[in-house]
């Protein structure tokens, strides 16, 4: 399975980007929370090792806070691939934001 790597850089402090990530997650599970299916996520230290599916599709992953910036490390599905860019720049957008 293909995979991606976004990276976003912070201003704030590693436990504070966590905090505000975990709380990110949670306002997402409200909005998409019918879309997706079989979530899993755990945080081991800064670390936040997650999986699901949507649309029938299943990815996995790595969001890791690091003291400037944060990386997500993850899978695609081969039929999302036409739609790396795309994906990875939202992606870059809603952590940028979470950040903020």
């Amino acid at each position: 399975m293909p995979t991606l790597q976004v990276t976003v850089s912070h201003q704030i402090d590693k436990e504070g980007a966590r905090e505000r990530l975990q709380r990110f997650i949670e306002d997402k599970k409200h909005l998409y929370g019918d879309h997706v299916k079989d979530l899993e996520e755990t945080w081991d230290g800064h670390a936040l090792h997650y999986s699901f599916s949507a649309k029938g599709f299943k990815t996995k992953g790595i969001l890791t806070v690091e003291e400037t910036h944060v990386v997500l490390d993850g899978t695609l599905p081969f039929a999302a691939m036409l739609f790396r860019g795309r994906i990875e720049q939202d992606i870059r957008t809603a952590l940028t934001e979470a950040l903020a």
